[in-house]
């Protein structure tokens, strides 16, 4: 299993990632016009490192994931949905399966602008009564209720 880390800081993922998985870190083009310095050359892209991961992860369905722990600074980056979609077609061609989080609500335009572009989007929230999760199915048009997040 291969994981890639967009962003965000990982603390002693040893504990959490399955036997054989690995933190990719890559560079994200996050420059605006007025910044006129790029990533290290010797850093992979983010298109690139995911690429090459997933081609070392075998044919078996599923068993190569992708987890984006930050998916804000690809889009904002300056070829954004480019990248995003890159990433998107690494994991289809993988049969693998891919999560991207993004730190904003459902209706918000952003979230709104990337949400037909994947399978699924789940909405999580807190309540009184602990963690909540939505789910909207975008091709069978599905909303699932509020359903407690199984610890």
């Amino acid at each position: 299993w291969k994981l890639a880390r967009v962003g965000g800081r990982l603390t002693d993922p040893d504990r959490w990632l399955p036997d054989g998985g690995r933190v990719i870190d890559a560079a994200v083009d996050t420059r605006s016009a007025a910044a006129p310095t790029a990533p290290p050359a010797s850093t992979p892209s983010v298109s690139t490192a995911v690429a090459d991961a997933a081609g070392k992860s075998g044919d078996e369905p599923g068993r190569f994931r992708l987890g984006v722990t930050a998916l804000a600074p690809l889009l904002e980056s300056p070829r954004g949905a480019e990248t995003v979609a890159s990433l998107r077609e690494t994991v289809r061609k993988a049969r693998g399966v891919g999560h991207y989080h993004l730190s904003a609500p459902f209706d918000a335009d952003r979230t709104r602008a990337v949400a037909a572009e994947f399978d699924a989007v789940v909405e999580l929230r807190r309540t009184a009564d602990g963690p909540r999760e939505r789910w909207h199915l975008d091709e069978a048009d599905v909303v699932t209720p509020w359903l407690p997040v199984d610890r």
